[in-house]
């Protein structure tokens, strides 16, 4: 039978093994499903219609004292879902800059 104190001893070398793993191990994000992506672009759209970004460019500090709670939530989801579409979703966008960035060093080397 299992004591209190074996069971103490394993969940401390099971947490420390889990930390040591995250600490050495690199971890992935996978890509979202193109229909995810949808569903957070549409979100995104959404809460920028609804003024968030304005109320974001005032800062922390303004939004703190002069926010409602629900404002400060569709804050909160914005840069969710924000971070969700820039690290998560592959989009046409990236590819735009990376074009952009490309021709305008195709023109230089061109001079």
């Amino acid at each position: 039978m299992v004591n209190s104190d074996q069971t103490v001893i394993f969940a401390v070398v099971f947490l420390a093994g889990r930390i040591l793993s995250s600490l050495v191990l690199p971890s992935y994000a996978e890509p979202l499903e193109k229909w995810d992506c949808k569903t957070f672009e549409e979100e995104r759209i959404r809460l920028e219609k609804a003024g968030i970004k304005n109320k974001m460019s005032r800062g922390a500090q303004w939004a703190q004292e002069n926010l409602d709670p629900s404002a400060l939530e569709q804050i909160r989801q914005f840069i969710i879902v924000s971070e969700q579409l820039k690290f998560r979703c592959p989009t046409k966008s990236l590819d735009v800059a990376k074009n952009k960035k490309n021709e305008s060093t195709a023109k230089k080397k061109k001079k």
